[in-house]
C-alpha cells in the first residue's frame, strides 16, 4: 500500500493501553446492556441501545484516524513550473477581496492570479485591473463553485493551480512550500490547513489566563487530516490547496452533482489511484464566520452534499478505494449522521417524563456506576487519542450547537436537487436567531423536566428512586450544556465581520495640531481603525491625528480621527486607557502596506503565545514523574513600544520595537526587533507605556525568527543589566524635522 512508506507519528504506548482497556470494557458493556432493557418500552430501549452502538463505532473510527499521523517533510520545488492562482469571490466585501489579491501577488514563485467573480460586480473587475490580475465572471448565477472552477480551467493554461476563497490570504511562501510534493507524478493535490487570523470568532474559545485557544477546526487539521494523510486519504477542502491540472482532467474536472464538491473531487481522484498530500504547516489565513447563521448554513450545505456523495459514489462497495481509504472516508461521512444520536440524548429526559417509560428495566446503583464509568472512560479515551486537541467540554458544546445541522443534512440528502442554504452576508445579522431555536427548545424542555423531576423527588423525600435521580442528572446536564451554547452564541453571533480587529501590537507615533509626536502602541487594529495606547495630552473625540506605524518593511504613514476614549477605573480614579481611532487614508498604497502585513499571517498568535494543544490527564500524570511542566515561555498579556540603541563600537542608531510588559518564569522579558541583533548585544532601551516611560539597559539572547508576510521579525530574551532601575518619567516626543526613528 502507498501509505506504508509514509513517515508517521504513532500513538504513544500509554494511550494504546488505554484504548485496549476501553475496547474491552465497551465489549463487556454492550453485551451487558440488553440484560437491563425495559421490554415494556422495546422501541425506546432499542433506539437508545443503537445510539450507544453508533457512538462506540464513531469512537473506533476516531481511534483509527488518530492511530498514526503522517509527518511530511517539504521538498524544494522544481524550477519553471507554470502556476495559476484562482481566487473565488461570491458576495465578499471588496476590501476583503483586495487583501487576498495583494497577498497572492506577494507569493514567491512565478504565478498568474485569476479573480473569479461569481457576482459579476463591476467594482471587482475594476479592482482586478488595478492590481493587474486576470478577471473572469460567471455566465450564470446558478453556477456552483465547481462549475466556476472548471470554467477557469478552460481559460487558463498552468500545469498547476492554487485555489483560495476570497477571504483566504496566503503567506508569501505558500507555493514554495507546497509545489515540491509534485515531483511525485502521482500526487494530484496538496492541501494545507484552513486557519484564521482573527482570534475570537463564534466557534472559537480563548482562555486568556492560560492562552489556550480552541476551534472545531483544530481537531480536524491537527489530527484528523494527518491521520487520513497516512492512508492516502487526505481531503481537498476547497481552499488553500494546490492541484495538478492533468489529474483534474483525468476525472473530467471538479466534481459536480453535490454540494460538497471538495469532498467529491477528493473521492474521485483517490478512486483513480492518485495520491494526496496534507502539508500540516499553516500557510494561509482567513476570517472565520462571525455569525452563527453563516456557520450553520455552511455546515448544512456541506453535510447534505457529503451524504449525496455517499449515495452516488457507493463509498463502501464501489470500486477504486483501498480498505484504509474506505474507513477514512467513512469516518468523515458518518460524522454527518451523528445529529440523530445527539438529538435523542438531548430529548431523552423529556421522553421519559412524557411517557413514564425508562429505557432500562432496573437502575440499581451498581448499574448506574457501570454506565457512568463507561461514558467517562470513553470521554477520556477521546481526549487522549485526540492528543491534546480534543477538549471534551468544548466538543460537547460544539455538538450541541450543530446537532440540528446534521438532521437537516440527513433530510436534504434524499433530495435530488436542493437549493443551497447559504444567503447573502447582509441578511445574516437579521436571521441568526432562527438557528438558536433548537438549542432554546432543548434548554426549555430539559429545564421543565428538571423542575418536574425535582418536584417529584421532593415529594418522595429521602426515598428518591434511582430513576428520578438519573433523570435529574441527565436533564440538568443537557440544560446546562444548552444554556452555555445559547449564552455564548448570543454574545458573539452579532459581531460585524467586516470590522474585525486583530490583536496585533505595533509600535507607532502620532501627532496633532495641539502636540508634537508621541510614541505609543497600536493594538486592536484593522485597515479601518485601531486603538492607541500612549501619553496623549488631553485627547478628545474628533481630534485629527497623523502618524506612522512601524512595520518590518518600514513605516506606514496615516491620518486618523479620534472616535472614542477608552476609560478604565482603578480604585476611585478613572483615566483614559486608550483612544479608539478610525483611519482616513490619503494614500491607498500606505493602506495596502498595512493590509499586506496584517492578513495572511499567524504572527499575532505567536506574539500572544496562543496555543491550541493542552496537556491531557495522561500527559499530566507522566509529567509528575518526568518533571515536565505545562508553562508558558512568557506572559504575553501586554506589549509596549520601545525605542532602543545598540551600544557597539561606531554604532548608535535608534530603532523601534516591542517589549513584553510582564516577565517570564525566569524573570526575563521578551524583546521584539525588526532587524537581527548580535547575540549578547548591549542595548539602551526606552520603554513607552500609557502612563510613563522607563529607561533600561541590558543584553539580548536570541529566541526565534518569526515569519511575517513582508519580512521576518526577531524575538529575543532581554536581560537587564541591573535587577531594577528606578522608573523616571520622561516625555517621549519628537520635533518636526527629527529622524523618524529617533526620540
Amino acid at each position: 500500500m502507498a501509505f506504508l512508506n509514509t513517515r508517521y507519528q504513532p500513538l504513544q504506548l500509554r494511550r494504546k493501553i488505554l484504548a485496549f482497556v476501553f475496547i474491552t470494557a465497551a465489549i463487556c458493556y454492550l453485551a451487558w446492556r440488553p440484560t437491563i432493557f425495559n421490554y415494556d418500552a422495546p422501541i425506546f430501549s432499542s433506539v437508545l441501545y443503537l445510539a450507544e452502538i453508533f457512538g462506540f463505532a464513531m469512537l473506533l473510527l476516531h481511534l483509527f484516524s488518530s492511530w498514526r499521523l503522517a509527518r511530511r517533510q517539504r521538498r524544494r520545488p522544481a524550477d519553471g513550473l507554470t502556476v495559476d492562482v484562482f481566487i473565488t469571490a461570491h458576495d465578499h466585501p471588496t476590501s476583503i477581496v483586495r487583501r487576498t489579491l495583494l497577498a497572492t501577488q506577494n507569493m514567491h514563485y512565478t504565478h498568474q492570479v485569476w479573480l473569479l467573480d461569481h457576482g459579476n460586480r463591476g467594482v471587482l473587475k475594476q479592482l482586478a485591473a488595478e492590481l493587474s490580475c486576470h478577471y473572469l465572471s460567471s455566465n450564470s448565477q446558478d453556477w456552483t463553485k465547481a462549475d466556476f472552477l472548471n470554467h477557469a480551467l478552460a481559460h487558463s493554461h498552468g500545469d498547476f493551480f492554487a485555489v483560495f476563497e476570497a477571504d483566504h490570504a496566503p503567506k508569501h511562501d505558500f507555493l514554495t512550500h507546497t509545489l515540491g510534493y509534485f515531483k511525485d507524478d502521482a500526487v494530484a493535490y496538496v492541501q494545507t490547513p484552513l486557519d484564521f487570523y482573527n482570534l475570537d470568532p463564534t466557534q472559537q474559545r480563548l482562555k486568556r489566563e492560560n492562552r489556550i485557544v480552541w476551534t472545531e477546526h483544530s481537531l480536524f487539521y491537527r489530527l484528523v487530516q494527518p491521520g487520513k494523510d497516512y492512508r492516502n486519504a487526505a481531503l481537498f477542502c476547497g481552499s488553500a490547496a494546490v492541484l495538478r491540472r492533468d489529474a483534474l482532467n483525468a476525472i473530467g474536472g471538479f466534481a459536480k452533482g453535490s454540494q460538497a464538491e471538495d469532498l467529491h473531487t477528493s473521492l474521485k481522484l483517490h478512486k483513480q489511484k492518485f495520491k494526496s498530500v496534507y502539508h500540516p504547516e499553516s500557510l494561509a489565513f482567513s476570517l472565520t464566520p462571525a455569525h452563527l447563521a453563516q456557520l450553520i448554513w455552511r455546515k448544512t450545505d456541506w453535510g447534505r452534499g457529503a451524504l449525496q456523495v455517499w449515495r452516488s459514489e457507493g463509498l463502501l462497495l464501489g470500486p477504486g478505494l483501498t480498505l484504509a481509504q474506505r474507513f477514512s472516508y467513512l469516518a468523515t461521512l458518518i460524522g454527518v449522521l451523528d445529529g440523530w444520536q445527539k438529538a435523542l440524548l438531548y430529548i431523552l429526559p423529556v421522553i421519559v417524563l412524557a411517557t413514564g417509560a425508562m429505557p432500562v428495566a432496573q437502575l440499581a446503583p451498581e448499574a448506574a456506576l457501570f454506565i457512568a464509568a463507561y461514558y467517562l472512560l470513553g470521554a477520556w479515551l477521546y481526549e487522549e487519542t485526540s492528543r491534546g486537541y480534543g477538549r471534551p467540554l468544548c466538543v460537547q458544546q460544539w455538538n450541541m450547537a450543530r446537532f440540528a445541522v446534521s438532521l437537516t443534512a440527513i433530510v436534504g440528502a434524499f433530495s435530488k436537487r436542493v437549493k443551497p442554504a447559504s444567503v447573502k452576508r447582509s441578511e445574516v445579522a437579521t436571521k441568526y436567531k432562527v438557528h438558536l431555536l433548537p438549542q432554546l427548545l432543548i434548554l426549555i424542555a430539559n429545564l421543565t423536566t428538571f423542575g418536574v423531576a425535582g418536584a417529584i423527588a421532593f415529594a418522595l423525600g429521602k426515598t428518591t428512586p434511582n430513576e428520578i435521580l438519573a433523570l435529574l442528572t441527565w436533564a440538568g446536564c443537557n440544560a446546562l450544556l444548552a444554556a452555555t451554547v445559547v449564552l455564548f452564541i448570543g454574545q458573539r453571533a452579532r459581531d460585524n465581520r467586516d470590522e474585525t480587529r486583530l490583536l496585533m501590537p505595533l509600535p507607532a507615533k502620532v501627532k496633532a495640531p495641539e502636540f508634537d509626536y508621541v510614541y505609543g502602541t497600536i493594538d486592536e487594529i484593522s485597515c479601518s481603525g485601531f486603538s492607541f495606547y500612549g501619553q496623549l495630552p488631553q485627547p478628545e473625540a474628533g481630534t485629527r491625528l497623523e502618524g506612522e506605524i512601524y512595520l518590518p518593511s518600514g513605516p506606514v504613514k496615516f491620518n486618523a480621527s479620534v472616535k472614542s476614549l477608552i476609560h478604565r477605573t482603578r480604585g476611585d480614579k478613572t483615566y483614559v486607557k486608550a483612544v479608539g481611532c478610525s483611519f482616513n487614508w490619503a494614500d491607498p498604497r500606505e493602506q495596502d502596506k498595512l493590509s499586506l502585513f496584517l492578513y495572511g499571517s499567524s504572527l499575532q498568535r505567536r506574539l500572544h503565545s496562543l496555543r491550541e494543544k493542552i496537556r491531557t490527564p495522561l500527559d499530566g500524570l507522566t509529567g509528575i514523574f518526568t518533571g515536565d511542566k505545562d508553562e508558558l515561555d512568557y506572559d504575553p498579556a501586554r506589549w509596549a513600544t520601545i525605542v532602543y540603541h545598540v551600544k557597539a563600537e561606531g554604532a548608535d542608531e535608534a530603532s523601534t520595537g516591542l517589549i513584553s510588559v510582564a516577565q517570564d518564569q525566569d524573570g526575563l522579558r521578551r524583546l521584539l526587533s525588526y532587524k537581527p541583533l548580535d547575540e549578547n548585544a548591549k542595548l539602551e532601551v526606552r520603554v513607552v507605556t500609557r502612563s510613563r516611560g522607563l529607561r533600561v539597559g541590558g543584553i539580548v539572547q536570541f529566541v526565534e525568527r518569526i515569519d511575517s508576510p513582508i519580512s521576518p521579525v526577531y524575538l529575543y530574551r532581554f536581560i537587564s543589566v541591573k535587577a531594577a532601575i528606578a522608573s523616571t518619567r520622561f516625555q517621549v516626543t519628537q520635533r518636526v524635522g527629527e529622524s523618524s526613528h529617533g526620540i
